[in-house]
């Protein structure tokens, strides 16, 4: 059998680290900014889980709506595809729905494929569809505007705007959060982009959608 002489995995080896350098220097900006804004979105979530010692058993929701959309991804996790009633048995199986399920079915399928359970996906995606989101908007405002420092700005901004009435805004918050536990009363909403579904979910095919279309009229290729 042949294998390869050390040389040549030397060279590839260097390849590719070259590659890795390049890639790095090219797209820093968009890449350190998806992975602070992402690390903003699940921050909260993942002290109160893992170090604010208030943990035991129930995750902390004070997103908008989260709720409703964790027990969607758990509906299609034990197999009810189509749930038109997340809550009680009646109307599990019955294709009544007042939201398209495709987003929970995918999540709930990441869970089975990672062996994992809907609270842990839910969990996780809070960093990781933020991260994604922002790469793919980034991308399409510096497509739009054609300046990658406005194009920061303006992912930035459409990722803190929804927080005006959270507790990101609200220096002293950060102070008894980490230092006391204290999460605030009801008015301290996370991040709207804590909810897994939407918009996390959702907006992919919206930013998505804007990118082709942009293209398409500015006759590049789709």
């Amino acid at each position: 059998m042949d294998t390869a002489s050390p040389a040549h995995e030397s060279n590839e080896r260097a390849r590719w680290l070259t590659f890795l350098r390049h890639f790095l220097k090219r797209h820093w900006l968009p890449l350190a900014l998806a992975a602070a804004l992402g690390a903003l979105v699940a921050f909260p979530s993942f002290y109160f889980h893992f170090a604010s010692g208030q943990y035991h058993g129930i995750d902390l929701f004070r997103s908008d709506g989260e709720l409703n959309q964790l027990a969607a991804i758990r509906e299609a996790y034990d197999g009810h595809l189509m749930s038109g009633n997340v809550y009680t048995a009646d109307g599990k199986n019955d294709p009544i729905f007042t939201q398209q399920p495709f987003p929970a079915i995918v999540l709930a399928g990441f869970a089975r494929l990672f062996f994992v359970s809907p609270q842990t996906i839910n969990l996780v995606t809070k960093f990781f569809l933020p991260f994604l989101l922002a790469l793919l908007l980034f991308a399409f405002l510096s497509l739009v505007l054609e300046n990658r420092a406005a194009a920061a700005l303006g992912t930035a901004l459409f990722f803190l705007a929804p927080a005006s009435t959270s507790f990101f805004l609200d220096p002293g918050s950060w102070f008894r959060i980490l230092f006391h536990g204290n999460f605030g009363d009801g008015k301290y909403q996370f991040l709207y982009y804590a909810r897994s579904i939407n918009p996390q979910f959702s907006f992919f095919f919206i930013i998505g959608y804007f990118y082709l279309l942009w293209k398409l009229l500015a006759g590049g290729h789709t």
